[in-house]
């Protein structure tokens, strides 16, 4: 497909979308998680936990040790059977691999999230959307850009099938959307779902 050539009367607003979405995305870059809300409320005892330690040491670079303790956490909260800080341990981890550039193992690490998800009959969770999100960023970074949008335009589906749909998550999801059609030249497209994205933050 050729590409159209990048102008026009879209340029300005899909600069001023993509500097507007690009802010609210490195927020996100680390974290991001289909849980509820309950699950990301910090208990007295939680506090200081592998978690919470390693993203400290994500914000710090210190990736190796990061790893460790997502991993750890996510092992511990398989223990407890607690779905929402497993998650976020996986999602960690998998931000652990696409930072050092491991998109197999990353990938290897979130398919075998979502079959754990998928066996316990739960695809219609925010959990599976996180994971389906994720993993279509995984695909990105692999530049597999139509395999992953339908693995968001399916999480993005999850969750407007929820009772609350005014998710940021779901702006998330678009956001990516749009980066793929911007990384495939279709600047219409991008723009769309930037647009849409916008309406979620």
């Amino acid at each position: 497909m050729q590409r159209r050539p990048f102008g026009g009367r879209y340029s300005v607003r899909l600069h001023a979308a993509i500097c507007f979405l690009s802010i609210f995305s490195l927020g996100f870059s680390v974290f991001f998680t289909g849980c509820s809300k309950k699950a990301n409320i910090k208990s007295p005892e939680e506090k200081g936990s592998d978690i919470e330690l390693a993203e400290s040491f994500m914000q710090q670079s210190l990736t190796d040790s990061a790893l460790a303790c997502f991993n750890r956490s996510a092992n511990s909260a398989l223990k407890s059977n607690d779905n929402g800080l497993w998650f976020r341990g996986v999602s960690g981890m998998v931000d652990c691999y696409r930072s050092m550039g491991n998109f197999e193992e990353a990938l290897s690490l979130i398919n075998q999230a979502q079959e754990r998800i998928r066996s316990r009959n739960d695809t219609a969770s925010n959990i599976y959307a996180g994971i389906l999100h994720k993993k279509a960023l995984v695909l990105t970074d692999q530049r597999n850009y139509s395999t992953s949008s339908r693995l968001l335009q399916h999480s993005i589906d999850i969750r407007l099938a929820q009772t609350v749909k005014w998710d940021t998550a779901i702006g998330l999801s678009y956001n990516i959307l749009g980066n793929n059609y911007l990384f495939q030249g279709e600047y219409n497209q991008a723009l769309e779902n930037y647009l849409k994205a916008l309406r979620y933050f």
